[in-house]
Formats: C-alpha cells, structure tokens, sequence
C-alpha cells in the first residue's frame, strides 16, 4: 500500500516532533546527571569539613581534659 503524499508529511513532521522530543529530554537528564555530580561533589566537601569538624573537637577535649586534670 502507498502512502499519500499527506500521508507521507504527517509522519515526517511526526518523527520531527519525537526528534525533538528526544533531544530536550536527553538535554534535561543531561542537566540532571550535572547537577547530582555537583550535588555529590558538595556532600563529600560536607562530610570532609564534618570529620575535620569531629577531629578538631576530639584534640579540643583531649586539651581540655589535660588542663582540668
């Protein structure tokens, strides 16, 4: 069976379409890969300055029991 040659115009302005779609959604999981590598980057930073955080208040109490006793 042929296709007309409206036929023919709808699919390709339909594949077009989904083209299209598949190029913005691919942008936005791009974008989304991006910003959890970000968000991954900024809570190793986090949990780095924590421990830093946990081991400065360990010798800061080690100090502070050495002077009381």
């Amino acid at each position: 069976m042929r296709r007309s040659t409206l036929e023919i115009a709808a699919i390709k302005n339909y594949i077009e379409k989904l083209t299209k779609d598949v190029e913005r959604y691919s942008k936005s999981i791009t974008d989304n890969c991006n910003t959890i590598a970000k968000l991954q980057a900024d809570n190793s930073y986090c949990n780095e300055m924590a421990d830093r955080a946990e081991i400065s208040i360990k010798a800061l109490n080690a100090v502070l029991e050495n002077e009381v006793s």
